[in-house]
Formats: C-alpha cells, sequence, structure tokens
C-alpha cells in the first residue's frame, strides 16, 4: 500500500533533498508532496489527499485542524524516533531527521499506515473526554442545581425561621400589648373603684358631718343690738356650693323679708316648728320649709310673722328634734340660729346645743346692763344642766338590777359663748369684762343711706365672715 505523504520543512533545501531521495528510492511505498510555506499546507493535504504529514520540529502550525484528514509527524533535530505507546499516543510522532534515509522512510510509512487506527483511537479518546466532559458538565450542573438547591432550601429555612420570628416577635408584641391594655384596664379600674370608694367615702364623710351639722346661735342683749344683721350677713358670706348652710330666724316677729328675695310659706314653717314640738319633724319636712334666696343662693327658714304661735310653742325637745330633722337632710355643713332677744327654753337650747353662740351688744350702758343680766341667765341655766344630770347619775346609782335611768346628754353654754359688739361707738360704748366670756371682736357702728350700700358694707367686714369656722 502507497502512503500519501506532505512534507514542509523551514530548511527548503534539506525539504528538497529528502523527498526526491524517498520518491527515487521507495516509490512503491511512498508519494511524496512538498510544501512551500505553512501557509500552504492545508490545501497541499486537501488536494493530494495526504495520509501523513511531516513538519519540521517548531514550525507554528495548528494540527489540531488536520488531525481528523491526516497523520502528523514532527522531524526533530536526532537521529532516532519517538515510538508511538499508549502512553504517547495523544502526542505528535517525532521521527530523527538525521537517521538513515531507510529508517526514515520506514517510520514515515508505519506512522502514515496507522494513523487512521490512531486517528480512530484519538476519536473514541476524545469521545470519552467528550463524554467525560459531558458527565463533568452534567455533574457539575447537578452539583449547582444541588448547590442552587441546597441557597433556595437554606432561603427557605431562613425565610422560614425569620417568618417565624416575626411571628414570634408579633406574637410577644400582641400579648406584650394585650398585658398593657389589661395592665391599663386594670390600673384604671383600680383608679375607678379607688376613685368612687374615694368619692362614696368623701359622700359619707360629708353625709356624716351634713349629719351633725355645726350649729351657730346669735342672740342680741337687747333687741336692735345686730343679732339678726351679723347673723344674716355670716350666713351670707360663707354659704357655698362646699360649704351650705342653713339659716333660721327663730323671731316671732321676722325681719328677713328686708333682706331676702324667697318664696317663703308660712305653712310649711308653722307646720315644722308644730311637727318638731311633738317629736315627729323629719327631713323631708324640713326640705318642704326651705326657701331659696335668689341673690345669694342662701337657704333659709323663717316666717312672716304667721307662725309667732309655733315659734313661741317650741320647747327643748322641739328644738332637738328641729335639729335632729336637719340632721336627716344631709344637705347642710353649718346651721346658723338667729334668736330672738328672748329668755326662753329653745333660745337657751340652741345655745347649749350650739358649736359656738355669739352674745350682740353695742356697748351702751342700756346694753351692757342687758348683757350683764344675759350672762347671768345663762350661768343659772348651766347650773340647772349640770343639777339634772348629776341627778341622773346619782338616779343611776341607785337603782335596782334590771332599771335603766338615762343620763341626759347636755352641755354647757359657758365656754362656747363669746360677746361681739356691734353698732359700737367709741365716744359711748364701753367693752366689759364678763367672768367665762371672751370678747370675740369689736365692730364700730355703719351708716349708709341705702340698704345696698349697706350690704355692700357689711359684706366687706371679715370679722363677720370670720364668725364661722369651716369644718370641713
Amino acid at each position: 500500500m502507497k502512503i500519501r505523504v506532505a512534507i514542509f520543512d523551514q530548511d527548503q533545501e534539506y525539504q528538497s533533498r529528502l523527498a526526491e531521495t524517498l520518491q527515487k528510492n521507495y516509490p512503491e511505498k511512498l508519494e511524496v508532496f512538498t510544501c512551500s510555506s505553512v501557509e500552504s499546507i492545508p490545501d497541499t493535504v486537501s488536494q493530494n489527499d495526504v495520509q501523513l504529514l511531516a513538519v519540521s520540529q517548531g514550525t507554528e502550525l495548528d494540527v489540531t485542524q488536520l488531525q481528523d484528514k491526516c497523520a502528523v509527524v514532527s522531524l526533530v533535530e536526532t537521529k532516532v524516533n519517538k515510538e508511538i505507546t499508549a502512553d504517547n499516543i495523544f502526542d505528535v510522532p517525532e521521527v530523527g531527521r538525521y537517521q538513515s534515509i531507510n529508517d526514515i522512510a520506514r517510520a514515515l510509512y508505519v506512522y502514515g499506515n496507522s494513523y487512521k487506527d490512531i486517528f480512530e483511537i484519538k476519536k473514541e479518546a476524545d469521545n470519552v473526554e467528550k463524554q467525560k466532559e459531558v458527565i463533568a458538565e452534567r455533574i457539575q450542573k447537578f452539583e449547582e442545581e444541588q448547590r442552587e438547591a441546597e441557597r433556595l432550601e437554606a432561603e427557605r429555612k431562613a425565610a422560614e425561621e425569620a417568618a417565624r420570628l416575626e411571628a414570634e416577635r408579633l406574637e410577644a408584641e400582641r400579648k406584650a400589648a394585650e398585658e398593657k391594655a389589661a395592665a391599663e384596664k386594670a390600673r384604671l379600674e383600680a383608679e375607678r373603684a379607688k376613685a368612687e370608694a374615694e368619692k362614696r367615702a368623701a359622700e359619707e364623710r360629708l353625709r356624716q358631718r351634713r349629719s351633725n351639722p355645726d350649729i351657730y346661735a346669735f342672740m342680741s342683749a337687747l333687741p336692735g343690738d345686730g343679732a339678726f344683721t351679723i347673723s344674716t350677713f355670716a350666713a351670707m358670706l360663707n354659704t357655698s356650693d362646699d360649704y351650705r348652710i342653713l339659716y333660721i330666724d327663730l323671731s316671732k316677729n321676722s325681719k328677713m323679708d328686708r333682706w331676702f328675695a324667697t318664696g317663703v310659706s308660712d305653712t310649711k314653717y308653722a307646720d315644722l316648728l308644730r311637727k318638731a314640738a311633738e317629736g315627729e319633724a323629719g327631713g323631708d319636712m324640713v326640705k318642704a320649709a326651705v326657701s331659696k334666696d335668689v341673690n345669694t343662693n342662701l337657704d333659709c327658714i323663717y316666717n312672716t310673722n304667721n307662725a309667732a304661735y309655733e315659734v313661741m310653742a317650741l320647747g327643748a325637745e322641739g328644738v332637738r328634734n328641729l335639729i335632729k330633722a336637719i340632721g336627716e337632710t344631709a344637705e347642710y355643713d353649718c346651721v346658723v340660729f338667729n334668736l330672738e332677744c328672748d329668755y326662753t327654753i329653745a333660745n337657751f337650747t340652741v345655745m347649749e346645743l350650739s358649736t359656738k353662740t355669739y352674745l350682740l351688744g353695742t356697748g351702751q350702758k342700756e346694753s351692757n346692763a342687758a348683757m350683764t343680766r344675759l350672762t347671768e341667765v345663762i350661768s343659772k341655766y348651766d347650773d340647772a344642766t349640770k343639777l339634772a344630770v348629776a341627778k341622773a347619775r346619782t338616779a343611776a346609782l341607785n337603782t335596782e338590777e334590771g332599771e335603766k335611768v338615762e343620763i341626759p346628754n347636755r352641755a354647757s353654754i359657758v365656754g362656747k359663748a363669746e360677746v361681739f359688739y356691734n353698732k359700737f361707738v367709741n365716744r359711748t360704748s364701753v367693752t366689759e369684762k364678763l367672768m367665762g366670756y371672751d370678747i370675740y371682736g369689736v365692730l364700730n357702728l355703719v351708716k349708709e343711706r341705702t340698704d345696698q350700700k349697706f350690704i355692700a358694707s357689711m359684706s366687706k367686714q371679715e370679722l363677720i365672715a370670720n364668725c364661722i369656722v369651716k369644718n370641713v
């Protein structure tokens, strides 16, 4: 079998000699073609169906473009050939250019004759390598997909964990908000309960205080000494929504319509006093008898001379029942009594039950004499009170087993009564020292041409306003 061989050597002279010698000596085995340049090699190989290409070592030629067309050997600067083995089958065979022409021809023939087998082996190896590459690519793709799946799974788990943590955070916030709301609700409920309790306690304290209101009594030593005027303005200057005062004019001939504008009912007042004297008065009767002054908002009870008999007939028990009925209303912190200048049991009972009593005088000679007589009568009244209590206690000591003697709850007037000098004229009025009685104060005579100016002047008097000490 003749092998078609193409030769290219950078040494063109060597190339020509080698080609001529091979063609001359081995025409039956080899058909030789020469290449004038590297660029002409592909065309020479293709046009002549070359089976073996021999190129000098160092030639810049991409042999991979020719491996599927022919075998390629390298003419090297040695005297030996590089044999083809299983280990170097993929390398370019080497033929020593300085060995004998016979050895060169034999090597070229062998390589050219076996290139198809070597090509098939290389091709199969290439297929194996390609398969390896495909498998490697598939493995790489699988690994990449696996890594991507793992990344996505990690992201999913991270997202689930983040969602779980967020849900836990929101749940914690919700529980915290609920707990805060519950705590706030409990706090508000506690505050409301506390406020209600405090309100009820305050209402109860107010009810208890108003069930036993303070009593202030004003009585003149002589008619005209000013008990009515001073008591009226004391009540007017101190009454308020927080400190409610009930003014009672316990006079048979009241002058209150001079200062007050009310819808007074003598009938209800008379009924109240009559029931009080009989021990049957109650809070509702007191409320029915109360009139309210439209100017001062002061609650008052008085008559316009049609209840004179009931005032006169009111005794000690009647006074006690009247004050008890007032307490049943639980509406007043203080009761101010104007007592008519008259030595009656009713008047003295009011003074006995009072928180404070003011005895009004002018300091004039006749008034001072009347003040002395009044204090003497008060002393005798207190002595009689003490005697009644002493007798009751003695009787209680001498009672037999099972018997019960009630000891009256009585009090002295002396000690809580003070003298209030009113309409005092420095030139003619004189204060007197009365044993057991302090002088509350001295108010000079106030003269004004009109009632309006008189009211304005009296309303400025702190001495009058301070008569009542608010027990709140």
